[in-house]
């Protein structure tokens, strides 16, 4: 009779401010399936225009208006010989053009748009790129101010009616009330961010 392998354990959702539960599997960056950079542009052009300098590095660029790019970079790392090749070549090409942008790169699209706002509103130089592995996600995204996430008025009002600042403390709070506050929409966009 042929063996049987015992069944994969499914991968668990990240839990808690500093990463995965005890025992579950994380991968390095470069092995998840989708590896996320945004460029936050500090002095917004035309986006088809860099979005084209980007399709260099990555045939997936997404423009994210009125200032902001994402790029999907999992494939082009072997091609590039790494992260940290790719990200300092298309930061060259950025300064010698003189464009100005905030770098992060995440394992999640929304994440790494969001942690590149974040950037410009810590003040942060536009020579860095943040690089956030899925285990330190929470983590990093917790200072974001929630007005990098760009949610529409009614929305930000309400959590600056609550006191709430930043995406950790919105994390914090309860699923079900935030849904019923904010609208389910909103707490889906928080997850996928995840």
């Amino acid at each position: 009779a042929p063996s049987r392998r015992p069944a994969p354990e499914p991968l668990r959702p990240l839990t808690g401010a500093d990463g995965p539960p005890p025992g579950s599997l994380t991968l390095p960056l470069s092995e998840h399936r989708q590896l996320w950079l945004a460029l936050h542009l500090e002095h917004p052009r035309t986006l088809d225009a860099i979005a084209a300098l980007c399709h260099r590095y990555t045939p997936l660029v997404s423009p994210e208006p009125p200032d902001a790019l994402l790029l999907e970079v999992r494939g082009s790392l072997r091609l590039f010989g790494g992260a940290r090749v790719l990200i300092e070549r298309l930061q060259a090409d950025l300064h010698k053009r003189a464009i100005a942008a905030r770098l992060a790169l995440a394992p999640t699209p929304n994440a790494a748009l969001w942690l590149a706002r974040g950037q410009t509103s810590s003040g942060a130089s536009s020579d860095r790129c943040i690089t956030v592995r899925p285990e330190s996600l929470n983590r990093h995204l917790a200072s974001v101010p929630v007005v990098c996430l760009r949610w529409p008025e009614e929305q930000t009002r309400l959590l600056d009616d609550l006191a709430i600042r930043t995406v950790g403390e919105l994390m914090r709070l309860p699923r079900e009330g935030l849904a019923r506050r904010l609208g389910r929409q909103w707490l889906l966009e928080l997850d996928r961010a995840l």
